[in-house]
């Protein structure tokens, strides 16, 4: 399962990272906005764990385009702080 994380904390997305592929999950990581709705239309995911306060372009922004525009399927889950 290919799970995309669009997160601007290190150790947040760190952690994400490390927890998703030590239960056998495929996790990539954008760091900002702008890079992580280019990965979500690019790139085909299973999930996608988002950030809301995201440099570039922000969370809610990329969420709208994706289900609004790009008219993807997956699962997103929305992480803040």
């Amino acid at each position: 399962m290919r799970i995309l994380i669009i997160e601007d904390d290190a150790a947040i997305a760190a952690n994400l990272y490390d927890f998703l592929e030590n239960a056998g999950y495929e996790p990539d990581l954008a760091r900002d906005g702008a890079q992580g709705l280019h990965l979500a239309v690019t790139q085909r995911w299973d999930a996608i764990l988002l950030d809301l306060s995201l440099p570039a372009v922000d969370g809610l922004t990329i969420c709208r385009k994706l289900r609004k525009e790009v008219l993807l399927d997956a699962p997103i889950l929305i992480l803040t702080a």
